[in-house]
């Protein structure tokens, strides 16, 4: 199935011809289309041809070499340039927990203690929440969400919570 872009829709049945495994053309290992590939729209299959396992592998490779270090010193400059506020929220985070002002805490909803700082707001660079990745991830999501306008209906969403009221 496809959207009104007519991309594959991630997670449906590419030609509804039931494919459900892809075969790496990097390891030559068949993979089931649970969580091992990526959803690309320019693909026959509606996936990629490559599983993830392999891409990781190629992008850490890459990075490695003087070009993809180049690369990513490249993109981040750009990151910081582009957005110089966050920057310096990060590193003031960074420099505060170096010298032991601010302790990294559990994170506020699942209690792990492998965490990320998330910041609010980037005008107060220390006032951060401590959350896991996939809570981290939700997090922005969810921002991303009401940003944009749209009711996500999530309980932990500020925003849609008072809409729903």
């Amino acid at each position: 199935m496809r959207n009104e872009k007519g991309r594959f829709i991630k997670g449906a049945d590419p030609h509804n011809k039931g494919i459900r495994n892809k075969l790496c053309t990097k390891c030559g290992v068949k993979k089931t289309l649970d969580n091992t590939h990526w959803v690309d729209g320019k693909e026959y299959s509606g996936f990629r041809h490559i599983c993830k396992n392999c891409w990781y592998a190629q992008c850490k490779k890459y990075n490695s070499t003087e070009e993809g270090k180049i690369s990513q010193n490249k993109k981040n400059k750009n990151r910081r340039q582009k957005y110089p506020e966050r920057q310096k929220a990060i590193d003031a985070v960074h420099n505060a927990l170096k010298s032991k002002k601010l302790v990294k805490q559990p994170c506020d909803i699942c209690r792990d203690t492998k965490v990320h700082g998330h910041h609010e707001d980037y005008s107060k660079p220390l006032q951060v929440i401590w959350l896991c990745s996939i809570h981290h991830r939700q997090r922005h999501e969810v921002l991303k969400c009401c940003e944009a306008g749209y009711f996500c209906g999530k309980s932990q969403c500020p925003i849609c919570s008072q809409k729903a009221l």
